[in-house]
């Protein structure tokens, strides 16, 4: 807690939901825990790798291979996944679909080669 006093850290809770922004953590007891947990969060590789897995492939049919990203903390993709898509649609050799999921809910789906319109 003296460290985090001398260096005025903080934690804030910055939910898309709220429209306003709550100090979460400060330097008292439970609040050194909460700071410490957060500092140690940049460094875990498990909170900035995306959640990709392989939930489908259809071999019997056009050969579509499925991925879902599971958001976490209600983190989106970054801009790159369509260039991730197109590079396994290379690897793959057929159509690669993702689906992307937030609590079990799929949010938005997007496919390389894209799906015509009379599919």
């Amino acid at each position: 807690p003296r460290v985090i006093r001398e260096l005025k850290l903080f934690g804030i809770l910055d939910d898309a939901q709220d429209s306003h922004i709550e100090v979460a953590a400060i330097h008292d007891e439970r609040g050194y825990e909460r700071i410490r947990s957060l500092l140690a969060s940049q460094y875990n590789l498990g909170d900035q790798e995306p959640n990709l897995q392989v939930v489908r492939a259809d071999v019997t049919g056009d050969r579509t291979l499925t991925l879902q990203h599971n958001q976490h903390h209600s983190r989106p993709l970054s801009g790159t996944a369509n260039d991730v898509l197109k590079h396994l649609y290379q690897l793959w050799g057929f159509p690669v679909q993702l689906e992307m999921c937030n609590d079990s809910k799929i949010l938005s789906t997007c496919r390389v080669p894209a799906q015509s319109e009379s599919d």
